[in-house]
């Protein structure tokens, strides 16, 4: 990785980013994730720090519909979970009292 320092090995990035002081933040299969998603960082062997940081960072900010429509999922499926409880809770109407003076005396 000769001429350009910000050109990592990936594991050098690993250990860098895991260094900052928030724990461990990237791991191999992360970071293999990150690039299968075509980062275009750098070479196939390293991966030039500017640019994955760049990357990052527009992947930070980016709209992400895909979690407002998980979440709009998710509360849809709770009301039909709730309509299909009050739907099975409802048993309809009681028939009348057979036996008034019974019903009477056990109160």
């Amino acid at each position: 990785m000769a001429s350009n320092p910000l050109n990592m090995k990936p594991t050098e990035l690993i250990r860098l980013m895991n260094r900052a002081g928030f724990g461990t933040v990237l791991n191999e299969s992360r970071l293999k994730t990150h690039r299968l998603n075509d980062i275009n960082t750098a070479d196939h062997k390293g991966i030039d720090l500017l640019k994955y940081a760049g990357w990052l960072t527009l992947e930070y900010f980016a709209v992400d519909t895909g979690g407002s429509d998980y979440l709009e999922r998710r509360r849809r499926q709770t009301e039909r979970n709730a309509e299909a409880v009050r739907a099975a809770q409802d048993i309809g109407q009681l028939p009348e009292v057979g036996n008034t003076a019974r019903k009477k005396d056990s109160w």
